[in-house]
């Protein structure tokens, strides 16, 4: 029964990709981070020394949340564009 769930699931939306995978490493990521912090703060920490070795956690960027960075193509005539000197390739070669 379980496996005709998956088979429909795989109908209705496709196969999986590696967006799970990406997800749970950055769970475990964002875990061993929590568990080193603690660890830290709670053996190595005294009224001398406040603060841990090792830094607070911080949330891992899922590979969906990042930005790509776009850079603008002037369109054409536009008078703002620097042409670049005669005899260089625009596109660094």
């Amino acid at each position: 029964m379980e496996f005709a769930e998956w088979q429909a699931y795989d109908r209705a939306t496709g196969a999986l990709n590696d967006e799970w995978q990406a997800e749970l490493l950055a769970n475990i990521h964002e875990l061993l981070q929590f568990q080193a912090y603690l660890t830290g703060q709670a053996h190595f920490t005294d009224k001398h020394h406040k603060k841990g070795p090792a830094p607070k956690p911080e949330r891992y960027p899922r590979p969906h949340e990042r930005k790509e960075v776009v850079v603008p193509v002037p369109a054409e005539g536009d008078d703002e564009w620097v042409q670049p000197p005669e005899g260089e390739e625009e596109d660094g070669e």
